[in-house]
């Protein structure tokens, strides 16, 4: 229960890393706990990584039969690996939405098999209903966002975050996206700023630190991009992110690589 609680108030702050590592540690010592697993599954969920949402339902449910109508509801990953699939998936869900014309959810989640599909008008269209009928469905802002994102009509997917936003103003992922996005529309100053947000909410922000240093970069403001280089590098530790950072500060101070690496 003190794990739970504990990444339950991460996640309503949107930190939801944080959520996810008490998640983590918490199945450690408790790996029968069912609770854990399911609402670790709804975090994933939350940030769109239906993948590891599907395999903490399924674990939920094998361990407590009381998850299972949790699973038939959010595991729209099943809908990733085979066209055909999806279409089922689809057909089944429009059934669904049908009998339920007043059910958000329901609706939410033909959206994001639609998604999966690219059929993003639909999907487009799904989210708006479920937001008609819950004006606060925070899931249902952000994956419209995605949508138009993934329609590259940045405008209205940054106006979906920005409501997301309202409902979470304590995310860093989504002043994240938004940053990104600005960054794609080529408004570095606003992208800056978004990204500033991102890792005033969220110190440990890892993609923001990254993308600020390459903003900075780019500007010529060398100081300042290798301080969000060095950021990123300390909590990252490792990857190709890392490599990257080191060998870009290694460029704006006329070092080498392993002369960074050693620093």
């Amino acid at each position: 229960n003190a794990f739970n609680n504990l990444a339950l108030m991460y996640a309503r702050q949107g930190k939801y890393n944080d959520a996810l590592y008490i998640y983590e540690k918490g199945i450690e010592h408790n790996p029968d706990a069912a609770l854990l697993y399911n609402n670790r599954g709804n975090i994933y969920f939350e940030i769109g990584n239906y993948v590891e949402a599907l395999k903490n339902f399924k674990k939920a449910s094998d361990l407590d039969p009381t998850y299972s109508e949790r699973l038939y509801h959010l595991g729209i990953s099943n809908y990733l690996k085979e066209e055909s699939v999806i279409d089922d998936a689809i057909k089944n869900l429009e059934q669904l939405a049908k009998k339920n014309m007043h059910k958000a959810k329901d609706i939410h989640d033909l959206g994001v098999a639609y998604m999966e599909r690219r059929m993003y008008d639909k999907a487009i269209e799904s989210f708006n209903k479920a937001i008609n009928i819950d004006p606060n469905y925070l899931s249902a802002f952000i994956n419209l966002g995605f949508a138009y994102q993934y329609k590259e009509d940045y405008v209205k997917a940054i106006q979906a975050f920005e409501k997301a936003i309202i409902l979470n103003p304590r995310s860093a992922k989504l002043y994240n996206t938004i940053g990104l996005l600005y960054d794609k529309m080529g408004k570095p100053d606003t992208a800056v700023i978004a990204y500033k947000k991102a890792v005033n909410l969220d110190p440990t922000y890892k993609n923001s630190h990254y993308m600020l240093g390459q903003l900075y970069q780019n500007r010529g403001n060398f100081d300042k991009a290798i301080a969000e280089f060095t950021k990123h590098i300390r909590i990252v530790e490792y990857g190709p992110t890392v490599d990257d950072c080191m060998q870009r500060i290694a460029e704006m101070k006329n070092m080498t690589f392993e002369q960074v690496k050693e620093l």
